[in-house]
């Protein structure tokens, strides 16, 4: 009673004295939006702060061969991996082997200036081989993706079908290639060239993989910074080769990471944009090759086309 009786005086006193107290309005849905905005904020920089104070803060150095044989001991590991069910028609196996194969072939690119050149040629060659069927299953799988949204279902409800017997030919040409003697001598030729000496004792950045990963990311970086800042220029085979480069830049980086190789801010800061243009130019690659399966442009092409484009050039113009 003493509560209450204390809470009417209190009360009494506020309405004599003309002090109205407004009641609060709770808006959970506002709230709750803006602390999980402000939540997803703070954990993408608190993790690209420890990430990048752990890589600093380690003190082992590696050389570049190392570094190079262990990549791609782990590529070829996961891509051995998949194999059974890529071969059995295993969609995420397929985009798993490809995303592998791509991580090698960008990490040959990338130790290219210091790698010695007797018996990578014939690897290469195998390697564009491998990809090129990979890429094809892969694409028919997006396509399939695409025609099963509501979206547009009613307008690829013609163009179904033969997007799966596509995708069914491309199947069995790939189970037949991933069982074949030239996938088995690609797979050895590179375990014969990784126990081999690989990199070349010419020039002071064949040893710490960290000064040379420096100088080559700088490169890659000022290359793709200058060609984004005119995507809207840029036609669509400029674009292609942007997007494939984007893609290399952040699976690289991903790679030294991975072995714990120390890489500044900027490296780390552009790999998220080399990310979002990775993948924003990537959905916009498949909805032309999508309006290419079916009859016409698809519902709403030209809008998702230029918020596509849009939101690419502000990936490069946040950057910027």
């Amino acid at each position: 009673m003493a509560i209450q009786i204390n809470g009417i005086r209190r009360q009494r006193v506020l309405l004599d004295s003309g002090q109205h107290r407004r009641p609060r309005k709770h808006n959970n849905k506002t709230s709750h939006e803006k602390y999980s905005a402000g939540f997803r904020s703070m954990e993408r920089n608190a993790s690209l702060l420890n990430q990048t104070a752990r890589l600093l803060a380690k003190p082992d150095r590696i050389d570049c061969e190392t570094a190079f044989r262990c990549i791609v001991k782990g590529c070829i590991h996961t891509m051995q991996r998949c194999r059974t069910a890529a071969a059995d028609g295993d969609a995420d196996a397929v985009h798993k082997m490809r995303i592998e194969l791509t991580r090698f072939r960008a990490v040959l690119l990338f130790f290219s200036p210091i790698l010695t050149k007797a018996g990578w040629r014939r690897t290469r060659r195998y390697a564009r081989w491998l990809n090129s069927r990979l890429g094809q299953a892969r694409d028919q799988d997006v396509l399939l993706q695409y025609a099963r949204r509501r979206r547009y279902r009613r307008w690829a409800r013609t163009s179904f079908r033969p997007i799966e017997r596509e995708r069914t030919k491309s199947y069995r040409k790939l189970a037949v290639d991933l069982h074949s003697a030239r996938y088995h001598r690609l797979m050895h030729d590179i375990d014969r060239q990784t126990h081999q000496p690989q990199v070349s004792s010419e020039g002071p950045q064949s040893g710490d993989v960290g000064m040379f990963s420096e100088a080559r990311l700088l490169e890659w970086r000022d290359e793709i910074e200058r060609t984004g800042r005119h995507l809207q220029q840029l036609g669509r085979t400029r674009q292609h080769r942007l997007r494939l480069k984007c893609k290399r830049y952040r699976y690289v980086v991903d790679s030294l990471l991975k072995l714990g190789v120390g890489l500044s801010l900027q490296d780390l800061e552009f790999r998220e944009t080399a990310k979002q243009a990775h993948a924003t130019l990537g959905d916009l690659r498949d909805l032309r090759r999508f309006k290419c399966a079916g009859d016409g442009r698809p519902p709403r092409y030209r809008a998702k086309k230029r918020k596509l484009l849009e939101r690419a050039e502000s990936a490069f113009r946040r950057h910027g």
